[in-house]
């Protein structure tokens, strides 16, 4: 079980398009939304980036990126809070 920071799940839900299911699963505090977040932060296809450099249209794919970066970011935060609350207990 966690307790996510307000300011935390405001980020995550930014990110997942306030998502109904996602929101239920902060306010929860289920240590699920770190695989959410440790799964979403590689989902750009080869074949995306394929796609984007021989069209030289590049915004989609950028799009995706930043996406990525901010999935990196909140799985370290995820991270952090995930070893701080769980700091001494055995599992």
């Amino acid at each position: 079980m966690m307790n996510y920071p307000e300011e935390f799940k405001q980020k995550v839900l930014a990110v997942f398009g306030n998502s109904e299911e996602m929101k239920a699963r902060l306010d929860q505090g289920q240590e699920i939304v770190g695989r959410y977040l440790d799964d979403s932060r590689r989902d750009i296809p080869a074949e995306d980036v394929v796609k984007a450099c021989e069209s030289l249209d590049f915004k989609e794919i950028y799009a995706k990126a930043k996406r990525s970066v901010a999935l990196e970011e909140l799985y370290g935060e995820w991270s952090d809070l995930y070893h701080k609350q769980h700091e001494g207990m055995q599992r």
